[in-house]
């Protein structure tokens, strides 16, 4: 069996001997894998080959004697992968950080898996329309199978759509199914609760405050 990138050879001996498997681009080979137990029915699995690429690749073993017995030349081609990662597990997580200025910012962080290594990133988009993504998150160009994508500077009480990205290391491309997101309303103030409270608990305090900006009002016309 051979794909974009392993091959399993497999052989028979009439002796007990061990496992090994020459390889390589040429017929010199350079690599080899295998097994030292003595065994009939040999089994090698072959790693981390190229993609669309031929193989030389020779058997031998040795018995229990010390005796070598060699198998022919032999290639085999890999397969050429054509197929993007499959994305799962997607998870969200609301983050709310507060700036310099006190003003606070929300983000979100967007996490996944695939199952194979990829480079990732988010599109994304105010409202729920499936027609475009204008933003994306930075590009994590490193190859991974667990991934978190950070998106930041989200309005709040605003709904966001997104989709993550994921391309493996032979440009194969996946794209997720669309999600939502709805971002919380702002948080109160310190001052803006105390307020509210006030307002809830004692009807005076919102008439004062009217009162005060009618005055503030009728000053002014005074004056002019």
């Amino acid at each position: 069996k051979v794909t974009n990138n392993t091959a399993t050879v497999s052989w028979s001996t009439n002796t007990a001997t061990t496992s090994v498997v020459e390889y390589g681009l040429t017929s010199k080979y350079g690599d080899s894998s295998g097994s030292s137990d003595t065994v009939k029915a040999h089994i090698v699995v072959l790693e981390g080959l190229k993609q669309n690429k031929t193989y030389h690749f020779r058997v031998n073993g040795v018995d229990n004697f010390s005796n070598k017995v060699e198998g022919e030349d032999k290639t085999f081609k890999t397969s050429k992968d054509t197929t993007g990662p499959v994305i799962g597990e997607i998870r969200n997580e609301m983050l709310r950080t507060t700036d310099e200025a006190g003003k606070e910012r929300l983000s979100i962080i967007i996490n996944f898996t695939t199952d194979e290594e990829a480079t990732s990133y988010v599109e994304y988009a105010e409202g729920v329309s499936l027609a475009t993504y204008n933003k994306k998150s930075n590009k994590n160009t490193s190859l991974n199978r667990s991934h978190s994508v950070m998106i930041e500077k989200l309005k709040p009480a605003t709904t966001y759509h997104f989709r993550v990205v994921a391309t493996d290391v032979y440009g194969n491309k996946t794209n997720s199914e669309d999600q939502s997101i709805l971002t919380p309303k702002e948080t109160e103030s310190v001052l803006q609760k105390i307020i509210r409270i006030l307002e809830e608990s004692f009807s005076w305090v919102r008439n004062l405050r009217d009162y005060m900006k009618e005055i503030g009002r009728a000053s002014c016309r005074e004056r002019v």
